[in-house]
């Protein structure tokens, strides 16, 4: 079978926590909001067809940061899409999105 005529694979839904924490990158402390409690974050992986269900559990606590986030990928190649494929509300309209602070 091709894979441009993949069919859609079911896939387990999973939960990732969105939390403040404070990293080090490069010796030097900085506050960040981490998706799956950790820096990098969780690497998902998918083929032609594939559908994900990630529910994001909001549990950012630090006033100081904002606290409105976007959704946006990095290294996400999709066929005739913009080669800045990534930037949020800009290049591509692929999430359903249910948002709650609970």
């Amino acid at each position: 079978m091709s894979r441009l005529h993949s069919f859609s694979r079911p896939i387990p839904a999973t939960d990732s926590k969105l939390v403040n924490r404070v990293v080090s990158l490069d010796g030097v402390t900085h506050d960040a909001a981490l998706a799956g409690r950790s820096f990098p974050g969780p690497l998902l992986r998918g083929d032609i067809g594939d559908h994900f269900q990630i529910n994001g559990m909001d549990e950012l606590c630090n006033e100081s940061m904002a606290t409105a986030l976007s959704i946006h990928s990095h290294g996400l190649l999709l066929h005739t899409a913009n080669r800045a494929v990534g930037a949020a509300f800009v290049t591509y309209g692929i999430w359903e999105l249910v948002l709650a602070r609970l």
